[in-house]
């Protein structure tokens, strides 16, 4: 009686199988509508951009920190829109959590355009950069004079960057099967943590090159101030404690106050500060976990200096995390020195920190 039932659960399960793909056939039914690109955020130009911390709607004059690059990108799109020209390409080089993405949000709100916030996964092979600009009737989606921006683009595929170049530099695209596919005038933006990973090509056609630096303290503790309402020693304490990112800043903020409402304290003090940074296993100059594990590790082995890859393998801490997190941070509070070709070793500062 029990095999009956499975063999006549079994056929009807293909039964209703070979319906389905007859269905699919004939066109009675419809497959399932295939997903849009993958992790692309449309930012309309009707639409304010703001500021990842304050959630203010963010302007080169309201933002805070990299002096320079904020007057390099404000003097092109002032220049940009007297003439009636496209902003042009843009490239953010500097350690991650500097601000690369809201500078983006700022030239787009200046500009008064729509933005494209995407990653390299986007354009995974050729089908998926067409896939991305056109519709299928080969009208490009994006708008003249829109801001497509690009985060860590150093991993673009070679695959899929070559069809990049010819719409950054000639604004079209070559499908390769005898086609031209125009593409309006439009403003790339690439951030990288790492300018060399990128092929020539690819770098050279980013004509406004911006170098961001780390944050100092006062001015850390003003984006932190502007976002939250929180005492200055507070403040303070989360900026010292942020190792001049202000993501890292964002981040120990939010913690606080959460810990601080979980805990019934009414307001947040540097006590909370103190926790949450013990919880998150940062210690008083900001080094987390993983970078003091990189500090002990030189001390303990004479110092000597040695590569990223070999000391991420042997630390089982990746690569990418070791050369775009943990070296930016230990360079900036001078533990880390490079000695060339030979790697990096601890600076005199480094030699005697506590790292616990």
């Amino acid at each position: 009686m029990e095999i009956t039932f499975i063999v006549v659960i079994k056929a009807l399960g293909l039964t209703i199988l070979l319906l389905y793909l007859i269905g699919l056939v004939i066109g009675l039914i419809k497959p399932l509508p295939k997903k849009d690109v993958d992790e692309v955020e449309k930012v309309s130009k009707d639409k304010p951009k703001k500021d990842l911390m304050s959630g203010a709607p963010i302007t080169f004059d309201t933002f805070k920190g990299q002096p320079k690059a904020t007057e390099l990108l404000k003097t092109h799109v002032i220049a940009s829109n007297i003439t009636g020209n496209v902003v042009p390409h843009i490239m953010l080089e500097g350690p991650g959590g500097t601000g690369k993405t809201t500078l983006a949000l700022c030239v787009a709100n200046e500009v008064d355009t729509n933005l494209y916030v995407t990653t390299p996964s986007t354009f995974k092979d050729k089908d998926a950069v067409f896939n991305f600009f056109f519709d299928e009737n080969n009208i490009c989606k994006l708008q003249e004079g829109d801001v497509l921006f690009i985060d860590e683009i150093h991993r673009v595929r070679e695959a899929a960057a070559i069809y990049l170049y010819s719409a950054m530099q000639d604004f079209y695209m070559d499908s390769g099967e005898g086609q031209i596919l125009d593409i309006p005038e439009i403003t790339f933006i690439g951030a990288t943590t790492d300018l060399g990973m990128l092929p020539s090509p690819f770098r050279d056609r980013f004509k406004i090159r911006v170098g961001l630096v780390t944050y100092s303290k006062e001015d850390l503790k003003e984006i932190i101030m502007a976002s939250e309402d929180l005492d200055n020693e507070v403040a303070i304490e989360i900026a010292n404690r942020s190792c001049g990112i202000p993501r890292i800043a964002k981040s120990i903020t939010e913690n606080t106050i959460a810990y601080s409402v979980a805990n019934g304290i009414k307001i947040a003090d540097v006590k909370c500060v103190d926790n949450v940074c013990k919880l998150l296993d940062i210690d008083e100059n900001g080094l987390s976990g993983s970078a003091r594990r990189v500090v002990k590790f030189f001390q303990e082995n004479d110092n000597n200096p040695m590569g990223a890859m070999s000391l991420a393998n042997t630390l089982n801490i990746s690569r990418e995390t070791m050369e775009h997190d943990i070296f930016p941070v230990l360079f900036t509070l001078d533990i880390l020195q490079s000695n060339g070709t030979r790697g990096k070793s601890l600076s005199s500062k480094g030699v005697i920190y506590n790292a616990g």
